[in-house]
């Protein structure tokens, strides 16, 4: 991630005006609907159960095999497995970290909102542009939006 100023934005992206910005070499865009939809058709056809207002309260794994505590409802319960899906969205770092896994990587949380481009100006813009949101907890004199 890169933090620019107004003028390296406007020279990467003639169309936008803003006074500064974070630059990510390794954002994307996903439709999630779309995606866990697929993998749970996918998924229950092939014999996987889901766990659906289950929370995880601890995982280990050993011998080949993982075990899961869940909590549900107040009750708790355990499953073991061979596999285990980490679908738990914005918690889905936290698990991977127990698992000892994904040790280098971050999530960076933010609301922003989500505007559509039509052209001429669509085919101009080659980023994914993100402004802040119109909230006055986000506003400060050193980045605001145009």
């Amino acid at each position: 991630m890169e933090l620019l100023d107004g003028g390296e934005v406007r020279s990467r992206e003639p169309e936008v005006a803003c006074r500064g910005a974070f630059l990510s070499r390794a954002d994307a865009s996903v439709d999630f609907g779309a995606l866990t939809r697929g993998v749970w058709r996918r998924a229950v056809a092939r014999g996987v159960r889901f766990l659906p207002k289950s929370e995880l309260a601890s995982v280990s794994s050993g011998g080949g095999t993982v075990r899961a505590v869940f909590r549900s409802g107040g009750s708790r319960f355990s499953a073991r497995c061979r596999l285990l899906i980490n679908a738990a969205g914005g918690g889905a770092l936290r698990i991977a970290r127990a698992m000892g896994f994904a040790r280098e990587l971050a999530v960076l949380h933010f609301r922003g909102e989500y505007w559509v481009v039509d052209e001429p100006f669509a085919s101009r813009v080659t980023s994914n542009i993100y402004s802040p949101p119109e909230l006055p907890s986000y506003r400060s004199s050193t980045l605001t939006s145009p």
